[in-house]
């Protein structure tokens, strides 16, 4: 059984000695939601990082990092754009040592030069 007050729907319920009246349940969020919510939004969205990662490659080398500072994106995000570049042929990455040490191996990457290049 519900009632309505102060526009809210309240549900009665047994609580065990007496009822008890509480807000019924609402499903999923009520404001805008940070990821797109189709399968097409999110095509656009990755489509659109694709591009700023590849346009923030240049000639010299320069980390992962160094790229995702830039881009405001997190440093993942960048790495798997770069993967994809690398695999297109549009970029050259190599592992170096880390400038803080004990950490994994920092991955630089430059545009590729020469007739792979796209």
């Amino acid at each position: 059984m519900s009632i309505v007050v102060d526009g809210w729907e309240l549900t009665r319920k047994w609580g065990g000695d007496e009822w008890r009246r509480y807000p019924a349940p609402t499903l999923g969020t009520e404001g805008p939601t940070t990821r797109p919510a189709s399968v097409r939004e999110r095509v656009k969205v990755v489509s659109a990082n694709r591009a700023r990662v590849r346009e923030a490659l240049r000639a010299e080398w320069q980390t992962v990092a160094e790229i995702a500072a830039t881009l405001g994106m997190t440093a993942q995000g960048v790495r798997r754009h770069i993967r994809d570049a690398m695999t297109d042929g549009v970029a050259d990455g190599v592992m170096v040592a880390s400038a803080g040490g004990g950490r994994r191996p920092a991955l630089q990457v430059r545009r590729r030069r020469g007739e792979g290049a796209a």
